[in-house]
This record gives structure tokens, sequence and C-alpha cells, in this order.
């Protein structure tokens, strides 16, 4: 044998060129990927702590692409909310003018009736718009779409409003419902009281709910018996007025008295009762129809000697019926009576009091029902179909606001009912526009308050819910402005995570050139080391 090398020598230094190898391949790697490591075993000591970081940076990016998501929402609410403004405007200003006519005129009428069932229209189209195939102004029934008023023309309107027999709603509670139980009552109050119990009558086809009481106000007279002086009551906008003669006693003669001329007027009189309350300068306003309320205000004048008559008015005892809410017209449906032939679809033809009558036939005489606990009454003459709940956005684990813009909120509904008010009975019948002009100015309120922050005038049916399309434009851009600012700040808390990241996961460039053209020359040097010793043999140095 004459080589020098022998099979363990040359293995061994096989083995230390493929570290070699093995090292240099790793550093190409690290220059082509600019990482220390393709795993998190590589870079152990720090996993733990990387993992983390890299978890909430991602988590911080994820917050920004669902808020990009949910800009582009109320970016198109945006667009929609204009198109309502304008089209309210548009119709405002058609009502502005027909208020300058005569308000009796068969064009006139009917231009603003149409611009009213046109801008209705409009207003349905609008609140019924999706975004990603979600509707937006469905609350969380996303899929489900929002409104629908099952109209097509102003004469079908006309046909199931007829603004005398059938008027339409003219309060909010009365244009929403809910479902209403023995102790749950509905519409924008679905936790208040129910109907208790129902009695069905066959006679006459009545329900009736045992839910009702008589509303009963008290007026307060004060002051000098002075000639001249009155003190006014005003009951749903008819004025009784008492002068006082002089020749009264006292103060109690002066209640006495006016006690007697409110009762002496027809139309006050029959709604409600006057009477002697337990002071001098007191009196009792009854309602005649327990479950029947009524609008009454105080006013007093000074022109006697003495100027110190005043005349109030406070609440004594408040109107309750579960049934003032379900306007005639609508249509209810009775599940679970005890008696299962009166379930079923009903229509209401008058409601008095707590007592309403149908149209249909009332199947069985049932008294005081509750089907167990279980009867339940619903009406179904509302738009809307989706719901009221309130959804949450968050804008990172810290920032979150609420969506609470849906197809009833107070801005729409206010205009909705507006429009119907105005649009409601045909020409030269009862229920017109022209035999209700007064609409018009009700209508009026309606718009300036659905529109407007600060509406002029006073609430003619009543104090209505603030809500405006001016606020729902200023709520929509101040949660615009709160998405731009949350990204704004999750992106520079990411860019600053991707920076810690980048420390523990990259390279230094100059570090591992370095190393790679050491392990290059040194592979190379083995690479003519080992080609040199395999070379030798013991006759090279025999020669």
């Amino acid at each position: 044998m004459i080589r020098i090398t022998s099979l363990a020598s040359s293995n061994h230094l096989i083995q230390l060129m493929l570290r070699s190898q093995q090292r240099l391949q790793e550093g190409q790697v690290q220059v082509a990927t600019e990482k220390v490591s393709q795993d998190y075993a590589g870079i152990a000591s720090k996993s733990e702590r990387l993992v983390t970081i890299e978890n909430t940076r991602d988590l911080l990016t994820k917050f920004n692409q669902t808020n990009e998501l949910m800009d582009l929402r109320l970016s198109v609410t945006d667009s929609v909310i204009t198109g309502i403004e304008d089209a309210l405007r548009g119709f405002r200003q058609d009502l502005a003018t027909f208020r300058t006519t005569t308000m009796t005129g068969s064009t006139d009428v009917r231009d603003v009736q149409t611009s009213a069932f046109k801008t209705l229209k409009s207003i349905e189209a609008y609140l019924n718009t999706d975004v990603n195939g979600e509707f937006i102004f469905s609350g969380a029934r996303a899929n489900t779409q929002p409104v629908d008023f099952g109209l097509t023309t102003l004469s079908a309107l006309q046909s199931k409003w007829d603004g005398a027999n059938i008027t339409y709603p003219t309060t909010r509670d009365t244009n929403i419902y809910h479902k209403m139980t023995p102790s749950t009552g509905f519409p924008s109050n679905p936790t208040g009281a129910g109907f208790t119990d129902l009695t069905f009558a066959t006679a006459g086809n009545t329900i009736t709910t045992a839910n009702v009481a008589a509303q009963v106000d008290t007026i307060t007279i004060a002051g000098t018996v002075d000639a001249g002086d009155t003190y006014s009551v005003t009951v749903n906008g008819t004025t009784v007025t008492y002068t006082v003669t002089g020749g009264e006693a006292n103060l109690a003669a002066v209640r006495t008295a006016f006690v007697a001329k409110i009762n002496a007027d027809a139309t006050v009189s029959a709604a409600l009762t006057a009477a002697n309350g337990g002071s001098p300068g007191e009196l009792t306003l009854t309602s005649d129809t327990a479950g029947t309320p009524f609008t009454a205000t105080a006013n007093s004048t000074n022109n006697g000697t003495t100027s110190d008559n005043t005349a109030t008015r406070v609440a004594t005892t408040a109107n309750a019926n579960a049934f003032s809410n379900i306007p005639v017209g609508a249509t209810i449906t009775i599940a679970n009576a005890t008696a299962s032939n009166n379930d079923g679809s009903f229509t209401v033809t008058a409601n008095s009091g707590g007592v309403i009558t149908v149209s249909e036939t009332i199947g069985s005489n049932t008294s005081n029902d509750t089907g167990g606990g279980n009867l339940t009454l619903v009406s179904d003459i509302s738009y809307y179909s989706g719901d009221e709940v309130d959804r949450s956005h968050d804008l990172n684990k810290y920032r979150d606001f609420t969506l609470d813009l849906n197809g009833v909120d107070p801005a729409f509904e206010k205009a909705i009912r507006g429009m119907f008010i105005i649009a409601q009975g045909q020409f030269n019948t009862a229920g017109g526009l022209d035999q209700n002009t007064g609409r018009a100015a009700d209508v009026d309120y309606l718009l300036d308050s659905a529109i407007d922050r600060n509406p002029g005038g006073t609430a003619p049916f009543g104090t209505e819910l603030t809500s405006n399309i001016t606020q729902i434009f200023l709520d929509n851009g101040y949660d615009r402005v709160l998405i731009d600012q949350i990204n704004n700040s999750n992106k520079q808390l990411a860019e600053f995570y991707d920076v810690k990241i980048a420390k523990e996961e990259n390279i230094d460039p100059l570090e591992v050139y370095t190393a790679l053209l050491d392990e290059q020359n040194s592979l190379e040097a083995s690479y003519q080391v080992f080609s040199r010793i395999r070379q030798l043999s013991l006759s090279n140095f025999l020669n």
C-alpha cells in the first residue's frame, strides 16, 4: 500500500466539508430571504416574544381591514342620507308652495299629494340600500329588506287610507308595531304594560282589554276675584273661557261657574266631565270614556284691578289603554286564545276606550282570556321589517362605536308619517286634503323636525323624538373621522411592531455577507486540501 490517506480520514474530511457547505447554504438562504431563520426553532430564545408581537401586529392589520369595510358602509350611508335629505327638502318646498294657495284646488291638491307619494317611494328605495349583500337600515336583520310600504300607486294608498274612516296614524307609537302580550305592550315600549286579559264578544264582534283607565287632569285657579279676569281651558283644541263678573262671592264660586261653563260646551263635554275639586280653586277633568285620552291646557288673563290670577294643569291619573296604539284599518292577529276559534287575523273597524270592533266574526264569547299567559296580539301596520337591535363595531381592542341607525329612526319615521298624512284621502271627499287643510301645517312641522335640529313651532301630535337628518349626518361623520384616526393609529403601531419584528427576524447583511465569504473561502480551501491529500502517496517521497 503506497497511499497515505485512509478511508476514515477521508470520511472525516468529507464530513467537515459538508458542514462548511451546509453553513454556506444557510448563509445563502439568509441572504436570499434576509431572515435569520426560516422557522422559530432557529430563534428559539426569542420566539415567544416574537409570536406575541406578530399576533398583535396582525390583529391591528385585521382591525384596519374591517374598519375600511365599515367606512365603506358609512360612506354609502352618507350618500343615502344625502339623497333622502334632497328628496325631503324638495317635498318641503312643494308643501310650502301648496300652503300659499287656497289649498282647496284640485290641481294644487293633486300636485302636492303626488309629490308626497313620489318622495315616499324614493325614501323606500333609499332605505333598502345594501352593502356587500347586507341591508344597512335593517338593524341586526341584515338579510331582511327593511322597508316595504306595499303600495305602487297613489290611488292604492288613498284606497287603504281614506283620511276619514281610516286615517293614517299621527303619532310614532301608532306608526310602528310590536307584539302585545298580557304583560308587555307595544309598539315603542315593548316592556310596558300589556292588555292584562282580553274579552271576546260575538255580539258586535268586539275585543276588550282589561288594561284601561280614565284620564283625570286637575286644574287649579287662583287669584283675587276681580271683574274682567278670565280663566280658560283648552281641550283637544276647543277653548272654553269663563269671565269673572265680580258678583261671585269667592274663588270657589268662580270655580263652580267655570265648571258649569265647561260642561255646557257641547264639544268639550262630549269628551270629558268637569267637576269641583277638593279645594276652592280646584276642578277636575275626567274622560267620559276610560281609555280615550284628551289633551288639556289652562290659562288666565288679568283684566281686573289686581294682577294675581293664575291657572295651572297637572295630570292626576294617566290615561291607560293597551289598544290606544291600534289605529282603525289595522290588521291584528290573535294567537293562543283559550277558544281556538278566536285565533286568526281581524281588521279593526273601530277603536274606542279599550274596545276594538273588527269586521270578521268573533268565534266565541270568552271573558278575561290570557291563554294561560300565552295569548298574543300583533298589529301589522308597520312599514318596517327589520329590528331595533344596536350593533357594535370594534375599531381596535379599546375603541368602538354603536350602529343604531335603522329604518324606523325618528328622522325617517317623522318624514314618512308626514307624507302619508298628506297623501291620504281623495280630493273632494271627507278625508281629502282639501277638506283637511290643517294637515299641511302639521306636516310642515314634522318635516322640519325630521330634517333640522331646531324645528320651529309647536309639535301638533305631542312631543316628538329628536333625531333628525342633520344629526345623523353629524353622527355618521364623527364615526368616519374616528375610523380614520384609529386606522392611522393602528397603522403606526403596526409599523412600530414591524420594526421590532424585523430587528429580531432579519439578518445583519454585513455580518452575514462576511460570514458567507469566510465559509466560501474555507470550503474552497477544504476542497483544495482534500484533493491534495488524496494525491499524496509514499511514491512521492521515495523518488
